[in-house]
């Protein structure tokens, strides 16, 4: 299990400040509204902001999983040994 110092809180933050200002970025210009095969919207923005808090995500914590609603869906078969994974990882630590 992951403990949550302040070292981890303030990057988590940082991350999600960054993904804001790409936000930004992307409303600060035109763009489209592309319409999901599940029939909601998403906008660059929306995959601007998935991307700088995915790879910032990975690179705070590689031996996590990351999943989001506008990444590529990861197979059942990969997702259902996750939380096997992370607590026995978790069992073994010091």
């Amino acid at each position: 299990m992951i403990k949550l110092t302040t070292d981890l809180r303030e990057t988590a933050i940082a991350i999600a400040q960054e993904a804001g200002q790409a936000i930004m970025q992307v409303y600060a210009g035109g763009f489209d509204v592309r319409i999901k095969d599940d029939n909601s919207p998403v906008t660059a923005a929306d995959l601007a902001a998935n991307q700088v808090i995915e790879q910032g995500l990975q690179q705070l914590t590689p031996e996590l999983p990351v999943l989001s609603e506008e990444s590529a869906q990861v197979p059942w078969e990969q997702r259902r040994h996750w939380g096997a994974a992370t607590a026995s990882s978790a069992s073994t630590s010091p």
